[in-house]
């Protein structure tokens, strides 16, 4: 609910920083991307299984403000992250229930209908000239230091089983760039072997928990925790450090504690049929 009114509330107020890029009072534009990218999801999921008129034309509107909000932040992690998420749930839920709430042209319309209306509302050029960089031969700049970033605290992580301790990789660092850019790669050149497998282990049975509680049951709120977990997964390879990955790390239990409330809701199914029969 605050991704989605903190991406209305963006939009409408049109306010940007030096680069031309949407922000709000004073957030970074990447962070309003990932805000924008859970916004998005909920918005689409909702308008899948809600019925009412009234509620699908809102959830459209969601959809529609959301994509504009992504966009105009020019942040292409999240954007990239929460279509592939998109996708990869679609064929997790068709493989296990025969359908999909999630379709590829579907897709393809609202982003082009965002595109139009960021021209109607006269929103920044520059953020829109990001995303036009991933179908050009040279990507961007932002694409080739992270190249850059991802060899040297990949040749750090090997080199220093132990670590190089918290921030030590800003004295390795390109251009004055303080963290690696992936998640997985600044734990490992910072704090070592043994902390990076631990994290990857936790965030892997996360993922496998989340996969069995989608099996079980096939509803919004199900599909909208393993679309946003796999959003900021996929965000947390590209963009951000420890700290901007909060939202992450926020979202990795919720897949245990919903899996309880499953085994909960089945053995009370189990037991009230039996107390019943017993009565009568």
């Amino acid at each position: 609910i605050l991704s989605v009114v903190v991406s209305v509330t963006a939009v409408g107020a049109r306010e940007t920083n030096e680069m031309g890029r949407l922000t709000l009072s004073g957030s970074s534009s990447i962070a309003l991307g990932r805000v924008g990218a859970l916004a998005f999801a909920f918005g689409w999921l909702r308008f899948h299984f809600k019925k009412s008129s009234f509620d699908r034309a809102v959830s459209a509107s969601l959809v529609v403000i959301s994509a504009i909000c992504i966009l105009n932040s020019g942040s292409r992690g999240p954007a990239a992250a929460c279509l592939l998420s998109m996708v990869a749930v679609s064929i997790v839920t068709a493989l296990q229930h025969r359908k999909s709430p999630i379709g590829i042209a579907p897709l393809v319309t609202v982003v082009v209908v965002a595109t139009l209306l960021v021209s109607v509302l006269s929103l920044p050029y520059i953020p829109l000239y990001r995303f036009q960089l991933l179908f050009s031969e040279h990507k961007g700049a932002s694409v080739i230091v992270r190249g850059v970033l991802f060899a040297t605290a990949w040749k750090l992580t090997l080199a220093h089983p132990l670590g190089l301790g918290v921030g030590g990789f800003e004295r390795h660092a390109l251009l004055d760039l303080r963290y690696p850019h992936n998640l997985f790669l600044e734990v490992g050149s910072e704090l070592g072997w043994i902390p990076l497998l631990s994290i990857t282990a936790l965030i892997m049975w996360s993922l496998v928990t989340t996969v069995r509680v989608l099996k079980q049951e096939y509803s919004w709120p199900v599909l909208f925790l393993a679309v946003s977990l796999a959003t900021m997964l996929a965000n947390s390879m590209v963009s951000g450090d420890l700290n901007d990955n909060r939202i992450l790390f926020a979202l990795l239990p919720l897949p245990f504690v919903w899996a309880r409330m499953q085994r909960a809701a089945d053995s009370r199914s189990r037991t009230e049929p039996v107390a019943e029969v017993r009565h009568t």
